[in-house]
């Protein structure tokens, strides 16, 4: 069957075509203009009908940009799963079927007509011979000498004809005489392909019609008509297909032409494509549907640079056009080599492509490239880009760079997740834990492109695997192709440090391969009664492993979301959903099947394999559902089918029985369907529940009982470990006891009587089976058993960062959060530090409520870090942080140490540093002068404060300066000297300051280690003085102004709610008797936990909705108990205590100071400063004391509105706005980082992303308690 030369469809018509468009012929060629017939669809040839036709490209091209127009309901994206589908009835199943079959025809048609536009058509050769000898009939007879044609019907002189297949001199038994071709110089044929690319690229304006698709004069009437629409700019060039050379000729013809230089470059290109062509097929077969990668072409650096010379060699001469369709695999691992070494964010890929093959590369080519990758994919099974952001922005060169493996850029993240990853971690991960935590690593400070990169789980298990030394058993990279990456990555100092760090963490451990991440099991209703003896029913989760858990509580914080099971239910507490507990479902019906049940929590929050990991929980909630009832408890859900003959049940379902059916109860109802009690003993019951599809056992059945159920698993029930658990036989009429219990595989087992239990006691965590043997029949059970921590899924504790250090615990980084699904009041707080089980440090305080989060500014870690004498801990030793809470939880971490390139030594006034290969260069820049170039340590006579450098391989290295100075003297010191021009600008000019050498130097001395507290002061200063210049320069002059007159902000509104109550009266004077100054922080301390005690949600709620009796006594009680609790408090003491207080005020006065605390805590005239606004309220909303930095930063993100239109490539990337944030925050990363200096270039035109950045930074470090010191400050 014939198919469509353009869009591939069943051609039932044809249309007529110059033969000079054809592929191969060009329109030198005798017969050029000559009519012939191509098989052509009734839609295509209808549309072709009213336009002029240039070239089949052209033609191609302007079909598919009108069937994208026409067909664009057909060609959105098809949303229906087989598992939606397979719930639907039978005739809507039918017709959206038939939807999604029209959906992928019509896109396999634009996507022909697109390849056809670039490619040109793929014709068969028999076609080609029938048209090439139809022409031949059609032309004048040739010479016999010659073999040329001497005059053609139009009279011009003629022009070689193409020769026929065969050898010269094949007349097809016609008669003819058999056509040779003369040669044709090289240079011609380079003129004539880059005259062809000039004119598809920009056509003349009125170039004039070859043909049409009915005649030439009609062709040249439309043409000449006002407004005639044209498929095409102008002719086809003369390019070399599969079967025809640049000059037309066959390539099986050994008479056909004259070799030249351009003939031996296509021919070795040929023989590439063809060596190529083997590997990746090789590769192909023994992946086992896993891709295939361009940089795995096995070519060593003289091969790879040859194929980037020839490549780049027929660029020049055809273009990227359909002269490469059958020979391009040579042009894509050229790409793809570009792609791995490339470093850039997007903007400047193109021109590295063209310095590295010599031509320019048109936007044409640029998607002709994209469709040969696409046409790669599709033959070869090459990597096909994920659907990220970035990649969507950047579409066309995500081809090659997902083709390059592990691209160079990713190298260092790579390296030191790896490293953060295996820091102290007990077990040996297999692929599945590994790559998830490579991916929790990086979301903590990694690029947004190296988490995307990580979502290819195969690939980061593959290049991880062979980084720490291991085999690779199912192969999914090609060996040379990693010992390539692993070299090029040792390259790159810092990053084959991290890696040595990461090998020697794992040890000698062995890898247990690689996991498919397995289901959590399902959600599990719940059928009770409440006190008053309504039905209520409630859902319960199953287990979920930390890590999951730990994701899901970031996505709700980050947004300021609550956790919505359905669409339209009201919110249910996150902490009691994630601990397993039962959560109440309060709505008026069941939602339809297939619904989204987690709706809040999509893939942008938690990434697609978590999502759907989440997504996959759901019950089942098409009724009838079926629940077991059991003793004491409410009645549980079960999916099976086949009833116990002794069993009771409740049945929920939208029918009602015949009246009087015996062994059925009508409950009452719930969610709009009636409660039926079935006693499956009561023939009659068992009958009406066979016409809903239940069936009653045949076989002696059994129950398992006890242990702690945990819900239904992937393998039915699931319960605690640590327990006992008990199989009971079940009776049935037709019971034969007894039966044979043993796991598969296993001893004769146990013999289960009707009358003796058999009892499990020693079952461990995992999936185990049963096999019962009865009398002609077996039958197999399953469940599943899971470590059990109730109190530690209930009450949770985590840390900030997540891999805790000494350096982080010293330099006040830690923040604790403390996870409970409800309120718990006054609890004991401890932190110890121990070194080999001995206690070296320990500091207690009692906090007034949970959930909480403890940061560096709480009296517990003021307490430690005052308890904690480190200079008596050995660099080796493992220290071990331990956070109790009362008896209810308690959490233990194993602090690491940070990699240290060198050390220091201090001798007398001169401090040294040294590492492996011996004493290290020292460079210093003084605190008064902190923008001044380095000088040699020993060369400088100053003994004042001073940051010090160490020079490795030749570059002073930030990451690990040091703030040294006299341990004596006063902190009153006078501001560092800056210029007082700052530009707006990168570089600085004269005595006016860029932005990049204050922020190098910002970088550096927030990044040092200072060695006592005076030099800790002066590093603070310089920092202060250096963060104001750079705040300027990129947010502007009116926003630092703004944001100098602010008072200092508080760590949380709480905080802030006291002072302004104070200040305004309501908390102290009037009726309420003096405190003394020496106890007003103890009264605030009060007031502040009384207050939280009296309403808690305050702050997430609008003061609205509190009555103004409600708000005014509330608030006037709190403020009492306080001065009742200080009162008492000096009492005990010994000393003279105050009268009873006693207060009250009206509700608008406490409103007004809820307003002002809001506007204080966030920073309101900062906010009025952001724009737009939407922006400025996403940012100004959430806690941020239960954010991580990496949630604030998906906020930027998502709050984000770049200068480039839609459409258009984003000004900003996610990096860069991560950058933007930790400039103010973990300057650590950002000297990490190597684009940083592009990324503050860009942030330097787009302040409203540079002022959003800088908010949200005030308002995280201030929820950390960060110190801030002002130059004039003397504390």
């Amino acid at each position: 069957m014939a198919a469509c030369v353009f869009c591939g469809d069943y051609a039932g018509a044809q249309i007529q075509m110059p033969y000079g468009y054809l592929p191969g012929v060009g329109d030198r060629a005798p017969g050029a203009d000559l009519p012939v017939g191509l098989p052509c669809c009734a839609e295509c040839k209808e549309v072709l009908d009213d336009v002029a036709i240039g070239s089949l490209e052209g033609a191609a091209r302007y079909l598919g940009s009108v069937y994208r127009e026409v067909y664009a309901h057909l060609l959105a994206d098809f949303k229906w799963t087989r598992e939606e589908l397979e719930e639907l009835g039978h005739s809507l199943q039918s017709t959206i079927e038939l939807s999604h079959r029209a959906h992928l025809e019509t896109k396999e048609r634009v996507e022909h007509c697109d390849r056809v536009a670039v490619l040109g058509p793929e014709l068969p050769e028999e076609l080609l011979d029938d048209i090439e000898y139809s022409v031949r009939r059609q032309l004048p007879e040739t010479d016999a000498g010659s073999g040329n044609v001497t005059e053609q019907h139009d009279g011009r002189p003629g022009h070689p004809l193409p020769a026929s297949d065969g050898v010269a001199g094949d007349t097809r038994g016609t008669g003819e005489a058999a056509h040779t071709t003369a040669a044709v110089p090289e240079a011609e044929v380079r003129g004539a392909a880059d005259a062809s690319i000039a004119r598809q690229a920009a056509p003349p304006a009125g170039a004039t019609t070859r043909w049409s698709s009915t005649s030439a004069d009609a062709a040249a009437g439309k043409a000449a008509t006002s407004g005639t629409r044209r498929a095409s700019e102008a002719p086809a060039a003369d390019r070399r297909d599969s079967m025809r050379d640049p000059l037309g000729n066959r390539t099986d013809d050994p008479a056909a032409h004259v070799v030249t230089a351009s003939d031996h470059r296509s021919a070795e290109i040929d023989r590439l494509h063809g060596m190529l062509s083997e590997r990746m097929r090789s590769l192909r077969g023994a992946r086992d549907g896993l891709p295939v990668f361009c940089l795995e072409h096995g070519l060593d650096p003289d091969g790879r640079a040859r194929v980037v010379s020839l490549a780049g060699a027929a660029v020049r001469n055809f273009g990227i056009s359909r002269w490469w369709r059958g020979r391009y695999l040579p042009l894509l691992v050229a790409a793809s080599e570009t792609g791995y070494t490339y470093l850039g964010t997007g903007t400047d890929y193109w021109p590295k492509l063209e310095a590295a093959l010599g031509a320019e590369i048109s936007v044409r080519e640029r998607q002709a490239l994209s469709i040969l990758f696409e046409t790669a994919h599709r033959e070869y099974g090459i990597r096909r880009p994920v659907s990220t952001p970035w990649n969507r922005a950047y579409r066309l060169i995500a081809w090659p760079i997902a083709n390059a493996v592990a691209p160079m850029e990713f190298h260092r993240p790579l390296a030191a997740a790896l490293r953060e990853f295996f820091r102290n971690r007990p077990e040996e991960p297999d692929d599945a834990i590994l790559v998830e935590g490579l991916r929790a690593v990086a979301r903590t400070g990694g690029s947004s492109r190296f988490v995307e990169w990580l979502e290819d789980a195969h690939l980061a298990a593959a290049v991880t695997r062979r980084l720490l030394g291991l085999p690779d058993d199912l192969r999914r990279i090609a060996p040379d192709t990693l010992d390539r990456v692993l070299a090029d990555l040792q390259s790159d100092r810092l990053a084959r440090l991290d890696v040595e760090r990461a090998v020697a963490l794992h040890g000698a451990r062995g890898s247990s391969g690689s996991a498919r991440l397995p289901s959590f099991g399902k959600c599990t209703l719940r059928l009770g009664e409440g006190p008053s003896g309504d039905l209520v029913l409630s859902l319960a989760a199953p287990p979920l492993p930390g890590d999951a858990k730990e994701q899901l509580k970031k996505a709700l914080a980050t947004r300021g979301l609550k956790l919505t099971l359905w669409d339209g239910t009201d919110p249910v507490d996150a902490g009691q959903f994630l601990s397993g507990l039962p959560v109440p479902l309060a709505f008026g019906q069941l939602p339809p099947s297939g619904a989204a049940f987690l709706p809040s929590i999509g893939e942008s929050a938690v990434g697609g394999s978590l999502a759907r990991r989440l997504a996959d929980m759901a019950p089942a909630v098409s009724p009838p559902l079926l629940f077991r009832m059991n003793a004491g408890a409410a009645a549980e859900q079960t999916g099976d089918t086949t009833l116990r003959a002794a069993g009771i049940y409740r049945v929920l379902t939208g029918h009602m029985p015949e009246t009087g059916v015996a062994g059925i109860r009508f409950v009452g109802t719930v969610v709009g369907l009636n409660c039926m009690e079935v006693d499956a003993q009561i023939p009659a019951a068992r009958e009406w529940m066979a016409r809903r599809g239940f069936h009653t056992a045949e076989q002696p059945t059994v129950e398992m009982l006890g242990g702690l159920p945990l819900g239904s698993g992937p393998k039915g029930p699931m319960f605690a470990a640590g327990m006992p658990l008990m199989l009971v036989p079940r009776f049935t009429g037709a019971a034969a006891w007894p039966i044979r219990v043993r796991q598969p595989g296993a001893g004769p087992g146990e013999m289960l009587d009707a009358d003796r239990p058999v009892a499990i006691v020693d079952a461990e965590a995992g999936d185990h089976v049963l096999l019962l043997e009865g009398a002609g029949w077996k039958e197999e059970i399953f469940f599943s058993v899971a470590a059990s921590e109730p109190p530690g899924d209930v009450l949770s504790i985590e840390v900030e960062p997540p891999e805790p250090t000494v350096e982080s615990l010293v330099r006040g980084e830690l923040v604790f959060r403390l996870h409970s699904p409800l309120p718990v009041e006054a609890v004991e707080a401890t932190l110890t530090l121990s070194l080999a089980g001995t206690e070296f440090a320990r500091a207690d305080d009692v906090l007034p409520r949970l959930p909480a989060v403890v940061g560096p500014g709480s009296a517990l870690l003021r307490r430690l870090s005052t308890a904690a004498d480190w200079r008596s801990v050995p660099r080796s030793a493992a220290v071990e942080l331990v956070l109790s809470l009362g008896g209810m939880c308690r959490a233990q971490w194993t602090l690491g140490r940070e990699l240290a390139l060198c050390s220091w030594e201090e001798s007398g006034k001169r401090w040294t540093a040294s590492n492996e290969a011996g004493p290290l260069i020292v460079a210093a820049v003084p605190a008064e002068s902190p923008l001044s170039a380095p000088v040699r340590e020993e060369a400088t006579e100053s003994v004042g404060y001073r940051l010090l450098l160490p020079e490795i391989d030749g570059l002073t290295d930030p990451s690990s300066a040091i703030c040294v100075g006299p341990r004596a003297g006063t902190l009153r010191a006078s501001a560092p000297t800056l210029p007082k021009r700052l530009l707006r600008q990168p570089d600085s000019r004269g005595d006016a300051l860029g932005l990049i050498p204050c922020l190098e130097a910002l970088l550096c001395w927030a990044a040092a280690a200072a060695v006592h507290p005076l030099a800790d002061h002066r590093r603070r200063t310089v920092v202060a003085s250096l963060e104001a210049a750079a705040v300027e320069q990129l947010c502007g002059a009116v926003w630092a102004r703004a944001e100098a007159r602010l008072a200092p902000l508080s760590g949380d509104r709480w905080a802030a709610f006291v002072p302004v109550c104070m200040e305004r009266s309501l908390a102290c004077g009037g009726s309420l008797p003096a405190v003394n100054a020496g106890d007003q922080a103890r009264l605030q301390a009060q007031l502040e936990s009384c207050m939280r005690r009296a309403i808690p949600d305050l702050w997430e709620a609008d003061p609205a909705v509190y009555g103004d009796d409600d708000l005014a006594i509330a608030l006037d009680t709190a403020v009492i108990q306080a001065y009742e609790a200080l009162r008492e408090a000096l009492l005990a003491e010994g000393r003279e205590a105050f009268d009873d207080p006693d207060t009250g005020h009206d509700a608008d006065a406490w409103r007004e100071a809820i307003a002002e605390t809001r506007d204080r805590h966030e920073m309101a005239p900062l906010v009025s400063l952001l724009l737009p606004s939407a922006r400025a309220e996403v940012l100004r909303a959430p806690d941020y004391t239960a954010l991580a930095a990496a949630d604030v930063a998906t906020l930027l993100e998502e709050s984000h509105v770049d200068l480039q239109g839609r459409g258009m490539a984003r000004w900003l990337s996610d990096g860069d706005i991560r950058v933007a944030f930790a400039l103010w925050t973990d300057s650590r990363s950002v000297l990490r980082n190597p684009g940083w200096r592009e990324a503050a270039v860009r942030l330097l035109a787009d302040r409203q992303t540079a002022r959003a950045a800088r908010y949200a930074a005030l308002r995280f470090r201030a929820s950390r308690t960060f110190p801030f010191v002002s130059p004039d400050d003397d504390a």
